[in-house]
């Protein structure tokens, strides 16, 4: 590998298939040993839809569980992968 490549994960077999899903909130938690990332999605509401949100909160639509040792790695593809988009 290359330099520039040192914190880049081999290719997926196939990701092809893979479920995806468009996502616009998160929430990060942690305990000692994993930092927990849940994504949701709210659709946009109508001012008198707004108060639903009291009564029934927006869901989890998926989950990631990562241990410490994947953080910083992920922490420098994101940015990585943001400076090459921006250019």
């Amino acid at each position: 590998m290359t330099q520039e490549n040192t914190n880049q994960l081999p290719p997926m077999a196939n990701d092809l298939n893979a479920p995806a899903e468009y996502v616009n909130m998160y929430r990060i938690r942690a305990d000692k040993q994993n930092m927990v990332i849940d994504f949701g999605y709210l659709p946009p509401l109508m001012k008198e839809e707004a108060s639903l949100l009291d009564e029934e909160p927006i869901g989890v639509s998926s989950r990631v569980i990562l241990p410490y040792e994947l953080i910083p790695q992920l922490i420098a593809n994101l940015q990585q992968t943001l400076e090459n988009v921006k250019g």
